[in-house]
């Protein structure tokens, strides 16, 4: 074979480029720890390639500690974001219920299409909320901003984080 008929195949099996799975919260596990592997339906935590969703109706997930990147979130139920860093990379997130980023933790999209929608129950929001290289987040329920730990950073071209119910930001105990 030619390297042009290899190259043609590589592109039509797909090789060569990243494969995008979808990972489904089961909460078969403990039902609440976002790192427990035994939570997911694929048996494994989410990775970078993965779009995950949580459905509605199960009990509140917590993420607590260390870097998690995926594509996108689809959490109709909400989230609870009590430590480490939770990335965005890619495309549509919608998260509904509540959502909450504690002091301490991390929220970051990052990329031009990546789009976070927040829709739900409103929240006092403390802990660090970054939009990079384009990223939107849209965070309709914040109310309050609280914590030592508190910073909210847009950065690069098209990067924007819009808060359009907060009414009191308070920094530090």
């Amino acid at each position: 074979m030619t390297l042009r008929t290899w190259i043609c195949l590589a592109v039509a099996l797909g090789l060569g480029a990243a494969r995008v799975f979808g990972i489904t919260w089961t909460g078969a596990g403990d039902g609440r720890t976002w790192g427990l592997a035994a939570n997911w339906d694929e048996k494994r935590v989410p990775a970078a390639t993965n779009d995950v969703v949580i459905p509605p109706r199960s009990t509140e997930v917590e993420h607590v500690a260390g870097t998690t990147t995926i594509r996108s979130l689809s959490a109709p139920g909400g989230l609870r974001l009590l430590g480490g860093t939770l990335r965005l990379t890619a495309g549509e997130s919608r998260v509904g219920g509540t959502f909450v980023v504690s002091d301490g933790a991390t929220l970051e999209g990052a990329g031009r299409t990546v789009s976070l929608l927040v829709d739900g129950t409103p929240v006092e929001w403390g802990g660090t909320v970054q939009a990079k290289d384009g990223a939107v987040l849209r965070l309709r329920p914040v109310v309050r901003l609280r914590g030592n730990d508190l910073s909210w950073l847009a950065e690069g071209s098209g990067s924007r984080i819009e808060a359009p119910g907060v009414t009191n930001i308070t920094l530090g105990s």
